[in-house]
Formats: structure tokens, C-alpha cells, sequence
């Protein structure tokens, strides 16, 4: 027996060639014979079908779909008119009964007004008749609109949106019904940000309506006693706090500015033809950003329209700005680098005639009393840094070169995890071939040594090189221990990274590589030391940091240890040594390129208030959440001033022996002036008062002073 159907757009009048409902059925064929059509089980009264050719509505309760025909007829004119002046928003001419989604027959003339009866007969499986009635009840709308987005509460201002009952869904096979009180308000933008507040309340039909006051003050109190929910992605403060920890590295910045300043870092020298290339990678970067941000604003005018703010076409500009730069800055280096030949060209013939002209006209014999060597007139000056560095500095800067200049190379170093900030302030390098050297040229014992081929990482005291660690067959071999060589005459002592505050966490590392990037990736909280194992001595500066650390983390490979226990083989050093234990990979470098977050790694290991993370206070159970707390931030603006300070007075301190100089002479000159009958400061001031010469006119008279003599001699 028949029990129950849905009442769908399927049992109603229609068919694949109907578009007014391609899901119905009893569209019979044109064809006079075929296979036997359903006929609608759902038709209007006065539609039923009676013949093959009759096309009655289809009824449904359901609504229409946005793209039916009836619809679209009301759904105004979507053209590139439309696209450019009005996209997204619906067109000028759109009629708004395109938002009835229901069929024409069940549009009510106005608005429900609350009390009207329903009733359903036949539409519930116990109940054949279902009354009722709309909702007698009225819901108010009340908006706190800001002033200004800035604005604060006091500037508010509290209204009221109008509702009504425009729509109403019955479902009566579970007894239930939704009535849909709908009004309108303009908003200055699509997310509402300039609304504070949106407040409901309902009031019986019968009464008399509350004021606008009244619903205010109920509002306030609701406000005051709600407590802010603020769902919070897993970790998101955490992150935001260790990414907040970043700041300190700018202690170790402004340092390095400062001793770079001060003429204490070692300075990679650039031919012209360096920088131009330099030049045209910042180019070709600018237009890469240029044409991703381009591109980015055509993707956002095709979604957006008008309403985009980016204009892809003011990109044009800003590439042909960039290409006259960079045609600015070939022309520069250019120039550049033909000044620097014509300067060496006559450099080398000034020493050249100096030397012919010093063996023409002075003995060996005097030439060897007075050290001067007629084939070098004009030796470079000695720079103080020994013959270790002279020789050292130039390998380690070639070195430097190569690397860069190898995308292939630099691009195995950035793929290990190591930004180029990291590689350039490494001064990292590639010898690409065994180098044969003479020690008596570095200042060691006679006899030839060999650099080996690899990955060159040099060490500098203040400007001074002092070591060259090569890892051997770099980049195929770099996680052998052993395939580390330092070069003779380099400095044995481990490398130490130290951490902006004195007091902090010590990583310790059995590679410089490792070390460089643990440094990279912690450097703002925690020291570094590379050891290559329990028993190497460390520098006096880590000792002393070991002995105060709050924590010492020493890295072990994959598997060897278990995470965060004693590492019993570095008691010595400190009580506090633990293992962190590398979830992959023999190093640092492996393990994250393995795709390990070191930092995170870290971090996790050590207590928040130990990195320099406070604890947030608990939450009270009602009320608001106490405000969050965060990394104290240093004081960037003072660091800066007082870096400039001491820089300025070294520079000033340098000038001091020449100003005495200067001062000595001018009280020579006042004596000798005295004993003439001559004051030295009356002579000043009448040249003040003298009216002053152009410098043009100056030169003229001294050489017409210098010819005179000439003639005269």
C-alpha cells in the first residue's frame, strides 16, 4: 500500500528538454511510438495533463534554482559593463523579486504579520491534519555602529533595523516550521567591521514595545557579563612568542654594524664587474616580484572587479623604473671599472718610471742601504695582520667567489636549510681543486702543503683570518667527521657563536656546519659550541657561559640517546648537559634538510621562561581573559644610539694625535709671528673680514705665482 512520497521536483511535470525542470517527468517524446513516459505525481489543479501535448507548470514545493529560467528572467544583465563598474554587486537593472526563490504561486502579497493560521492536510504519516500558526511574537535588531574604527565605545551609537517575516519554511512531516525575519541596514564594509555590536530581543505581540533605551542598558549588561571567546588555533600564541624572540637578534646586528664600523670585520673586496652582476640578481628578483605581484592583481580583478585596490596596470611604470635603474647601474659599473684600469694602468707605469729611473741614477749599493727595491718603488703597506692572513686573505676570498658564483653550490648550501644571510656572514667558500702551497709564504716552516678540495669555511679575529676548515669532498661527503682538515697555522680552538645575553641555553654541536645553522636557527637565545667531543677544551668565553647556562643541550644523532637524558660524557663541562636527540639524520644540516624544525626542536626542549618567554596568567572563570603576554622587546631605538655613539667616538679618537699635531704647529707659528711683532689671531680676523675668492680665481694666482718663480729661476 502507498505510505509516504517525497514531494521533489522529480514527481513533477518536466523532463531532459524541459529547462523550466530538466529533472521532471510526462514530457513525451515527438516521436509517435516509444517507450511509456511516468506522468507527474505532483500538478496543479487546474494543470493537470489530460493530452501527450499538454506543458503545464511543474508544481513543487521546493524552490527554484537560481539559474531557472524564471529567475534568470529577473535577474538582470551581466555584461562587461557590469564586469567593470559593478562586479561583484548584482547589476543595475535586477529585479529584486529574483530573490524569491519559491514558485510564483506561493509568493504572499506582503508580509506575515504573526497569528495568520496554517493548515497542512495529508503531509504527516500519523496526523492528517496539522494547524497551527505563524509565530506571534516580534524579534527586534538592534546595531552599535562605531564612529570611526578607531573610535572608542563612548563614540557609539545604538539603532535599530527593522524586521519582518518574509519567508516561511514548513516541514510537517516533523512537525516544525521556521519562520525568517529578515531586514536591511548599509554597512560601510563587506565584513562589518564598523558594527560593535548586533543584539536580539523578542517581545510578546501583545505588548507595548520597549525603547530604544531599554534595550541598550539590557545589551550592556549582557556585554558586561559575557567572557570573549577567542578560539585559538593549537599553539598559535605559543608561536607568536617564539617567533616575538626574534627582536634579540637584532643586539647581534647592531654589533656587527658597530664593529664593521669600526673597521673590525673583515670586508669582501668587489671588483666592478661584481657588483654589476650583484646589481642585475637584485634586478631580475625585483621584476620575479614584479611579475608574481602582477599577476596576483589580474587574479584579484577577476575575482574582485572594481573593487580590486591593486591596478595591474601600474606595474608598467614601476618595471620601466626598474630597468632604467638597472641600466643606471651597468653604466656606473662601467665607468667604474674603466677609473680602477686607467688608475692601475698608471699606477704601474708611475712605478715602472720610478724604477728606470732609480737604477739609471742610483747605485745598488745605496738602493740596498735605503731598502728600496727599484723593481717594487712603491710596496703596499704593510697592514700589521701577519703573512698567514696576507696569504690566507686572498685564498679565502677566492674561495668565497667561487661559491657564489655557483648556483649549483649555493643552491646545496640552501637546500641544507642555510639562508644567504648565514652564508655570506660565514664567509663560506669552495676550493675547487686540490691547492698546493709554500709555507715559508704563510709564515710557517718551509715546505710545501696541500689545501684539499671542499667546502671552505674561514675564521677571523676582528678582521684578521685566523683559520681555514675545509670539509673534503663537500658537497658529497659533508656528514663524515673525519673529513674535516684545517689548514696549518689555523687556530685549533673550537668555534663559539655566543647569544646576545650572557646568561643563556648552550647548543653543542661536533661540526662548524652544524653549528652555523643551529646558530641561524637559535642564535637570539641560545649560545653555540662546536666540540668535537667530551674531552676538547673550550674557549674561555664558553667555559664560563657553560658554567651559568641555565641548560646545555648537546646534539646527538638519530637514535643514539635518549631524548633529554643526562649526557653523562659531558658532566665535566656542566652538570646541566642533556642530549637532544635529532629526530633524523647524523647533524643539524641533515636533520633539517630532512625537513626537522630545529628551532621548534629547541625550543620544545627548553622551558618557556628560560628562552625568555613569560608565563601567561590564568584565566579567572568568568569575565575577561586576562591580556596575553609577551617576549620583552629590546630597545632598539637606544642600541642604536649608543652603537652610533661609541662609533663616533672612535672615529673622533683617531683624529685626536692630528689635532695636537695641528694645535703644535699653530703655537710654533704664533711664536715665530710674536718675535716679528705679528699676532696671529689679528692676521685671522682680517682675513675673515677680506671679501673671500672664488677658487677658480685662487688657482689662477697660484699659477701665476708658481710661473713667476719659474721664469725668475
Amino acid at each position: 500500500p502507498f505510505t509516504m512520497m517525497p514531494i521533489t521536483w522529480e514527481r513533477a511535470f518536466g523532463g531532459k528538454d524541459d529547462p523550466r525542470n530538466t529533472k521532471g517527468t510526462g514530457l513525451f517524446p515527438n516521436q509517435p511510438a516509444g517507450k511509456p513516459v511516468p506522468l507527474p505525481n505532483v500538478e496543479y489543479p487546474d494543470q493537470t495533463i489530460g493530452s501527450p501535448g499538454d506543458r503545464p507548470a511543474p508544481a513543487s514545493f521546493l524552490p527554484l534554482d537560481v539559474m531557472h529560467p524564471e529567475r534568470q528572467k529577473r535577474a538582470g544583465t551581466y555584461d562587461d559593463k557590469w564586469k567593470t563598474e559593478r562586479w561583484p554587486y548584482y547589476p543595475d537593472d535586477l529585479n529584486p523579486d529574483f530573490f524569491l526563490g519559491s514558485a510564483p504561486d506561493q509568493w504572499a502579497d506582503g508580509y506575515f504579520k504573526g497569528g495568520e493560521a496554517i493548515e497542512i492536510v495529508n503531509m504527516h504519516p500519523a496526523r492528517q491534519v496539522i494547524t497551527s500558526r505563524v509565530p506571534q511574537f516580534k524579534v527586534r535588531l538592534f546595531l552599535t555602529r562605531k564612529a570611526d574604527p578607531k573610535a572608542p565605545p563612548e563614540k557609539d551609537s545604538f539603532e535599530e533595523v527593522p524586521l519582518r517575516i518574509d519567508t516561511l519554511w514548513l516541514f510537517p512531516e516533523a512537525a516544525r516550521g521556521v519562520a525568517v525575519f529578515r531586514g536591511a541596514f548599509n554597512t560601510d564594509r563587506d565584513d562589518m567591521a564598523d558594527l560593535r555590536y548586533v543584539y536580539l530581543a523578542t517581545e510578546a505581540m501583545g505588548e507595548a514595545p520597549k525603547d530604544l533605551a531599554h534595550h541598550l542598558e539590557a545589551q550592556n549588561k549582557r556585554v558586561a557579563a559575557m567572557k570573549p571567546v577567542k578560539p585559538e588555533i593549537p599553539d598559535v600564541n605559543r608561536k607568536v612568542n617564539r617567533e616575538l624572540l626574534k627582536f634579540n637578534r637584532v643586539k647581534k646586528d647592531i654589533a656587527q654594524a658597530k664593529a664593521s664600523a669600526m673597521g673590525r670585520t673583515p670586508v669582501m673586496p668587489r671588483e666592478p664587474g661584481e657588483m654589476a652582476a650583484m646589481g642585475r640578481q637584485v634586478v631580475a628578483g625585483g621584476m620575479a616580484t614584479l611579475d608574481k605581484m602582477e599577476a596576483m592583481a589580474r587574479q584579484f580583478q577577476e575575482m574582485f572587479g572594481w573593487r580590486a585596490a591593486l591596478d595591474p596596470a601600474s606595474f608598467a611604470p614601476r618595471r620601466a623604473q626598474l630597468q632604467e635603474t638597472a641600466a643606471r647601474m651597468e653604466q656606473a659599473a662601467a665607468k667604474a671599472g674603466q677609473t680602477k684600469a686607467r688608475l692601475m694602468s698608471m699606477k704601474d707605469q708611475m712605478k715602472a718610471d720610478m724604477g728606470k729611473h732609480l737604477k739609471a741614477n742610483v747605485s745598488p749599493e745605496n738602493l740596498a742601504k735605503a731598502g728600496v727595491d727599484p723593481d717594487n718603488p712603491l710596496p703596499e703597506k704593510d697592514d700589521g695582520l701577519g703573512p698567514w692572513h696576507r696569504q690566507g686573505f686572498p685564498f679565502a676570498v677566492a674561495c668565497r667567489r667561487n661559491l657564489e658564483n655557483d648556483p649549483a653550490l649555493t643552491g646545496r648550501l640552501r637546500s641544507m636549510g642555510f639562508t644567504p644571510r648565514t652564508i655570506a656572514a660565514s664567509w663560506a667558500g669552495f676550493n675547487p681543486a686540490p691547492s698546493v702551497q709554500e709555507g715559508a709564504d704563510w709564515g710557517l716552516p718551509p715546505g710545501a702543503f696541500t689545501i684539499p678540495k671542499g667546502l671552505v669555511l674561514p675564521r677571523f679575529d676582528g678582521k684578521k683570518l685566523t683559520r681555514l676548515l675545509v670539509l673534503e669532498e663537500w658537497p658529497g661527503q659533508e656528514a663524515k667527521p673525519d673529513a674535516a682538515r684545517l689548514a696549518p697555522g689555523s687556530d685549533a680552538a673550537p668555534l663559539w657563536l655566543a647569544a646576545p645575553d650572557e646568561i643563556a641555553p648552550v647548543i653543542v654541536t661536533s661540526s662548524e656546519l652544524d653549528a652555523r645553522i643551529m646558530e641561524q636557527e637559535t642564535g637570539e637565545v641560545c649560545h653555540v659550541l662546536t666540540l668535537p667531543g667530551p674531552d676538547a677544551a673550550p674557549p674561555a668565553e664558553a667555559a664560563k657561559a657553560l658554567k651559568a647556562a641555565p641548560a646545555v643541550l648537546v646534539i646527538a644523532p638519530a637514535g643514539s640517546h635518549e631524548n633529554l637524558s643526562r649526557a653523562a660524557p659531558y658532566a665535566a663541562l656542566s652538570e646541566k648537559a642533556q642530549w637532544l636527540v635529532l629526530p633524523r639524520g647524523a647533524g643539524c644540516a641533515q636533520a633539517h634538510e630532512a625537513g626537522t624544525d630545529l628551532r621548534e626542536l629547541v625550543f620544545d626542549a627548553l622551558p618557556p621562561a628560560m628562552i625568555g618567554i613569560p608565563e601567561d596568567e590564568p584565566a579567572p572563570a568568568y569575565g575577561p581573559a586576562p591580556p596575553r603576554k609577551r617576549p620583552a622587546m629590546p630597545d632598539i631605538a637606544g642600541l642604536i644610539q649608543a652603537a652610533q655613539a661609541e662609533v663616533k667616538a672612535f672615529h673622533m679618537a683617531r683624529f685626536e694625535p692630528i689635532k695636537e699635531s695641528m694645535k703644535g704647529m699653530e703655537d710654533q707659528f704664533r711664536q715665530i709671528l710674536a718675535k716679528h711683532g705679528q699676532d696671529l689671531d689679528q692676521i685671522k680676523a682680517r682675513a675673515l673680514a677680506e671679501p673671500r675668492k672664488r677658487f677658480d680665481q685662487v688657482g689662477q694666482e697660484m699659477a701665476a705665482h708658481i710661473t713667476a718663480r719659474r721664469d725668475a729661476l
